[in-house]
């Protein structure tokens, strides 16, 4: 098993009402468990881009008082396996994972009620995920560029699904959408790059499964998916 390291001399922090935020990182550790304090002050957030363009990070563990991570905080950690979100968590900003190429595994916490921008864009090596049951939200591009996507589980209370979400998510061949589901965005699912690369089509043998009746059933006749 890999070895976490947790060197607190390794991190930056503001304090704002008794309580810490990481604004950098300065370690070289492939693996690292976040402190739970700094400066004797509970850490409940990670700043904007703090471990953003980190390629040498592997595999990051939570405190169990985290509460926020900002935008861009890990966008572009390359080499990032493995993250579980602790159940604490009820927010993550705007292209939070975008680009993390090797993520193979997320856990999302409970708490969170919307997957934001850009959030898991271009995670080529995602495979599975599922959609916690209080998420409302999908945001646009949350997991565009996911190309190796297979299996996607839905929350019962998902009321909308942003534009271009799972657009270029070549290997989902299906996906179940609840009729809580009421709004679409633009291509939301089920759209691919257009074989010439000039527009994005629909991707020949994705299924939608749904209600009768249901948006669901209206977006997929809309965009002429089965």
């Amino acid at each position: 098993d890999a070895k976490y390291a947790c060197d607190a001399s390794d991190y930056t922090y503001e304090v704002e009402l008794e309580e810490a935020t990481i604004t950098g990182y300065t370690g070289d550790d492939a693996h690292i468990i976040l402190p739970e304090t700094l400066g004797g002050y509970p850490v409940t957030a990670i700043g904007e881009e703090v471990f953003r363009n980190n390629t040498t990070l592997e595999g990051v563990c939570l405190s169990s008082a985290i509460e926020t991570i900002d935008r861009y905080a890990f966008d572009g950690c390359t080499s990032l396996e493995r993250i579980e979100l602790p159940p604490s968590l009820e927010e993550i900003g705007m292209g939070c994972f975008c680009g993390c190429v090797t993520l193979k595994e997320v856990h999302i916490s409970e708490k969170l009620d919307v997957l934001p921008d850009s959030c898991f864009r271009s995670c080529t090596s995602l495979e599975s995920i599922i959609i916690p049951q209080n998420i409302a939200v999908i945001e646009k591009f949350c997991f565009s560029g996911c190309t190796n996507l297979e299996n996607v589980s839905l929350s019962g209370r998902l009321e909308q699904i942003g534009s271009y979400s799972f657009y270029m998510c070549n290997s989902l061949r299906e996906l179940y959408i609840p009729p809580s589901v009421t709004a679409f965005g633009t291509e939301a699912v089920g759209f691919i790059p257009a074989a010439d690369g000039t527009s994005p089509s629909s991707s020949d043998g994705f299924t939608i499964y749904g209600e009768r009746e249901s948006h669901a059933q209206e977006y997929a006749r809309c965009n002429n998916i089965a």
